[in-house]
């Protein structure tokens, strides 16, 4: 079972900060109240934490090692046949699925990559850069 867990961007430092909103989060939302650690490993609580960019941990890890969230800029990499592939994808949950997505391959299910072998390795988020 994977860790629940989140983060947000502070929107007066710009940093990142890893823990979990104080109360359910609605759609409707602007902000919430968020506490957990910044990037430092110092207590962090922000009252009005925008929601816009808080990201779920999706339990994945890419081949450095680095936690993958959603909204995180991805690279796959594929080899088949003696070939490699690089495709940049976004993660996201749709239906409760961990998913990639990219504009010419709509989006795909991460349990649905199959057999192939494959690495991911984080690019950046939507957030720091597009």
């Amino acid at each position: 079972m994977r860790e629940i867990k989140f983060r947000i961007k502070d929107d007066i430092t710009g940093e990142w900060s890893y823990g979990i909103p104080q109360r359910p989060v609605k759609k409707t939302d602007k902000a919430c109240p968020f506490r957990g650690k910044d990037a430092n490993g110092l207590d962090y609580f922000n009252m009005f934490a925008d929601i816009k960019t808080l990201c779920q941990f999706t339990g994945l890890y890419d081949k450095n090692g680095k936690e993958i969230y959603e909204g995180d800029n991805i690279q796959y990499i594929g080899y088949k046949d003696g070939k490699t592939n690089l495709i940049n994808f976004r993660v996201c949950f749709e239906n409760l699925d961990i998913c990639l997505a990219n504009k010419s391959c709509g989006y795909f299910r991460i349990k649905d990559i199959g057999d192939d072998t494959w690495e991911l390795e984080v690019i950046g988020n939507v957030f720091d850069n597009s």
